[in-house]
């Protein structure tokens, strides 16, 4: 498939990727894959675009990718190992699976994505790092954090203002919850996982829920 095959296709709503392209094949209205991952350079506003499916040969998901998109619906392989900066940032997205195989989501992936209500990680997650900011000002409610994670990073979950519950898995082996993770939140309890060693400034800070006037940590 060459270059601007699909080019200023306004109304495409749904496509599948399986094949090796040029750079520009949908020039700036989808992100170009070349080789084993997308295309570095790709930071265009992705309009009109409804759905977006990645092919099984994608291992890394690069900063920027999908920045400001109005795509609504991802669906991230397997293959996929780690999110970069910035990936979804401003993406309007409203559901997101990450797969098991993902061992890192750095910081800013989906930051500021207001229509993200629904985050699910594999049963079999293999996550060992949350960047800073990854998921801030999101719109979830719940979240549920894989066992292998080790690293909460700063401000991961800050201003998630309708984020109510987090769970860990019973043999967590998290070790840092840094500063300001889930600040201005309305948690209102919260249970520790005994292999914390760190829990940052400001980490519960504003944690504000009509139901109640304190937070309870509990360990």
């Amino acid at each position: 498939i060459q270059e601007n095959a699909f080019k200023n296709c306004k109304y495409l709503q749904n496509f599948e990727i399986s094949c090796n392209l040029q750079k520009n094949v949908f020039s700036n209205k989808i992100a170009t894959f070349l080789s084993n991952k997308i295309s570095e350079d790709y930071n265009e506003e992705c309009d009109n675009q409804s759905a977006f499916l990645m092919k099984p040969f994608i291992r890394h998901i690069p900063s920027c990718s999908f920045v400001y998109s109005e795509i609504k619906e991802i669906i991230i392989p397997s293959s996929v190992i780690q999110i970069d900066k910035y990936a979804f940032c401003n993406c309007s997205i409203n559901k997101i699976s990450i797969p098991c195989n993902v061992e890192i989501i750095d910081d800013f992936a989906f930051s500021n994505c207001s229509r993200l209500n629904c985050i699910e990680f594999s049963e079999k997650s293999n996550l060992r790092y949350i960047g800073m900011r990854s998921f801030s000002e999101t719109a979830i409610k719940s979240i549920s954090i894989p066992l292998y994670v080790k690293v909460i990073g700063q401000q991961a979950f800050s201003d998630c203002y309708d984020l109510q519950k987090v769970t860990f898995s019973q043999s967590s082996e998290l070790s840092i919850i840094d500063r300001r993770a889930f600040f201005k939140t309305k948690l209102e309890t919260i249970s520790i996982p005994d292999s914390v060693l760190f829990i940052g400034d400001l980490c519960f800070s504003n944690c504000e829920n009509p139901k109640r006037n304190d937070l309870k940590l509990q360990k």
